[in-house]
């Protein structure tokens, strides 16, 4: 019996450590993302403290706008780097404590590349969203589809820039709304992107969604 006990404790314990933390973002909010009485407004900010967990973790965006720059910066994107990273939208933002609790038809979470003008493409996102694994990391590690990108709709991203590159890495000219890419490395890039709608973005060539070389998606 005492074994037993001791057994329960430890698995209690271990799924207690691989729990994965969520953090939570509202477009009106100031916190540090740790509630929905505590949200944070920055999405990236969010991306990058879970990305930092060993274990990664769940972003839980409430409906609204947000924007990839805040100093309308067509080279500023959100920027995903790491397996195990969930970003979910559609929720109203007040008392969801599941997933199967938001609506994203209703509670509408949009990703916009929208950042100078209103409304004029000529100074929008270059990207609104690139997923590649961290070019400054030691060892470059696959992201698989234990990401995922889960209820947003993303709109007015604008790769219009011809054949220039952003610090040679990311061309400014394919990708509007998602740019994939392995460097051109045999690395696997497979995020899951799930319940996403893509809405008036545009590009020099290839389209809203660009995956480079060995990268691949998957959409569902």
């Amino acid at each position: 019996m005492k074994k037993t006990v001791l057994l329960a404790l430890a698995l209690i314990a271990m799924q207690g450590l691989m729990a994965q933390t969520i953090r939570y973002v509202k477009e009106t909010s100031s916190g540090d993302g740790s509630s929905w009485n505590n949200a944070s407004n920055d999405l990236q900010a969010m991306i990058d403290a879970v990305s930092a967990d060993p274990n990664g973790g769940e972003v839980w965006v409430a409906q609204g706008t947000y924007y990839p720059s805040k100093t309308n910066n067509r080279d500023d994107f959100f920027r995903i780097k790491a397996n195990n990273i969930k970003l979910y939208g559609g929720f109203e933002g007040t008392t969801e404590t599941s997933i199967s609790q938001r609506d994203i038809v209703n509670n509408k979470t949009i990703l916009s590349g929208d950042i100078g003008t209103a409304n004029n493409l000529t100074d929008n996102s270059y990207h609104i969203m690139a997923i590649a694994y961290d070019e400054n990391a030691s060892v470059h590690n696959p992201i698989d589809n234990s990401t995922v990108i889960d209820g947003f709709e993303f709109t007015s991203g604008n790769a219009n820039s011809g054949s220039v590159t952003n610090d040679g890495l990311y061309p400014r000219f394919s990708g509007s709304a998602v740019f994939i890419t392995s460097w051109g490395e045999e690395v696997n890039i497979t995020p899951t992107i799930s319940n996403c709608t893509f809405i008036n973005n545009r590009a020099f060539q290839s389209g809203a969604i660009y995956c480079d070389a060995a990268a691949t998606s998957s959409n569902g």
